[in-house]
């Protein structure tokens, strides 16, 4: 997170929302807000899984909008 974020983003909270059964590809998406309200605009959003190589993320990171919302 640059310096100019990290001092506008005080507690930030990461959403995800994912969809109850995934084949072959589904949208994941969410939102990154600041104290649980305001959006974070900006922020680099990656996403991992314990299963490498058999699940990946495109694009992985991704940035939040003027609304902090991510879509994978």
């Amino acid at each position: 997170m640059t310096k100019q974020l990290s001092e506008k983003c005080c507690n930030p909270t990461i959403t995800l929302i994912v969809p109850c059964e995934i084949k072959c590809q589904a949208v994941i998406s969410g939102k990154v807000t600041s104290n649980g309200v305001c959006p974070v605009e900006g922020a680099k959003v990656c996403l991992s899984s314990s299963l490498p190589g058999i699940v990946n993320f495109d694009p992985n990171p991704t940035i939040t909008d003027e609304n902090g919302e991510y879509i994978w």
